[in-house]
């Protein structure tokens, strides 16, 4: 387990806290987790855009289900926040490329 003080630098130059996690056993667990991190990516971009003042994309990510986000939603967000569409390993911060 890691902490929840982990940061990572998004593309925009903004550092945040990483979602916290616990080691998932358990298929329920599992799902409990991918929810949590789908809320994280969703609250993360549309705060970026506020903060850029990029109305455009604030919009692109309202248009979202946050409670259901898709494959291409979750790509989406993730090219967003950090340039890539796999996101960042949520263990190390570090950026997938």
């Amino acid at each position: 387990m890691w902490a929840a003080c982990m940061v990572t630098r998004l593309i925009s130059g903004r550092e945040v806290t990483l979602p916290p996690l616990k080691p998932a056993v358990t298929s329920r667990a599992v799902t409990a987790q991918v929810k949590a991190v789908d809320h994280w990516l969703y609250e993360t971009a549309l705060e970026d855009a506020r903060v850029a003042g990029n109305d455009y994309l604030e919009t692109m990510v309202k248009s979202m289900d946050h409670d259901n986000l898709s494959p291409a939603d979750r790509d989406m967000l993730n090219d967003m926040l950090f340039g890539d569409e796999r996101g960042c390993n949520l263990q190390t911060g570090e950026i997938i490329r």
